[in-house]
């Protein structure tokens, strides 16, 4: 996450009540993964050594300059104008927000809202388009039940979909930990930022000339004349995701590869996955 969208992030959180300047260059450099001694260091005050900043709001903290430093603001001011920032946010967000965890509740909160008009990521309408269609297959994980904890891997994961744009996720663990639990959560959080969402098991182990057929009519617009071979339909699978900005989630990827996944080896006969991920992986398009 930059520091732009989290300023405004946490501006549309906090409203009215906007950030102030000290307030802006804490989240500035706790964005950037700077210590507040290198806030400091970074920060010049527009005041006298050895006078005070004016208070800009009521039981606002009037910041102290340190004199030996140039003009430069106190530490013991910025941390606590950094602490009442990050209690503010806690009492808005019912989440404890901490210097280390900023980023992380920011990128929670965020995914959570139906629609959010930031200055620095307006989202531009795309009439011609079936707007966030989703196929979620026949996967039923009980979503009315309420998920719980991993915040974290959720913001991790909603930077590398939204703002490192990745192509390629591969998410691995022991069996029964909640992998699929958990990319279930994150890709409902997300299907509003997609043209398209969809869900596909591997349990039944189609092939990839099947899985891409299957893809394409969810993919396309229109009806398309498919290739014959796997090579083939790869390729306008990737001309779809280059179109459309389309989220692909593949479950159970274990059913086609032989021994455990980190051996890389795949069953007989479905070598051409290999081919496949290493295509949305590798070639230009716009989805994940």
């Amino acid at each position: 996450m930059d520091a732009d969208r989290a300023i405004a992030i946490i501006e549309t959180v906090l409203a009215p009540k906007r950030l102030n300047t000290i307030q802006i260059q804490i989240v500035r450099g706790v964005i950037a993964g700077s210590t507040y001694q290198e806030i400091i260091a970074a920060t010049e005050t527009e005041v006298l050594p050895g006078r005070f900043q004016l208070q800009s709001e009521p039981n606002e903290l009037i910041a102290p300059v340190d004199s030996a430093r140039s003009g430069k603001y106190q530490l013991s001011y910025v941390k606590e104008a950094g602490a009442q920032l990050w209690q503010s946010l806690s009492q808005r967000l019912d989440q404890k927000v901490t210097k280390k965890s900023l980023a992380a509740v920011l990128l929670w909160w965020y995914t959570r809202q139906p629609a959010i008009d930031l200055a620095v990521d307006r989202i531009e309408s795309r009439a011609d388009l079936q707007a966030n269609s989703s196929d979620w297959g026949d996967v039923s994980l009980g979503v009315e039940d309420r998920f719980y904890g991993r915040t974290a891997e959720i913001a991790l994961l909603t930077d590398w979909c939204l703002s490192e744009r990745c192509r390629l996720i591969l998410v691995v663990g022991m069996g029964g930990i909640g992998k699929t639990r958990l990319v279930w959560e994150i890709a409902h959080q997300l299907e509003s930022k997609f043209d398209r969402s969809i869900w596909r098991s591997l349990l039944n182990a189609p092939t990839v000339a099947e899985l891409c057929a299957d893809l394409l009519q969810c993919l396309s617009l229109q009806p398309l004349e498919l290739p014959d071979t796997a090579e083939g339909r790869i390729e306008l699978t990737i001309s779809c995701l280059r179109a459309n900005r389309c989220l692909l989630i593949f479950d159970n990827v274990e059913s086609i590869l032989a021994g455990k996944v980190q051996s890389g080896q795949y069953l007989p006969g479905y070598c051409e996955y290999d081919r496949f991920f290493r295509a949305i992986g590798e070639l230009p398009h716009q989805s994940c």
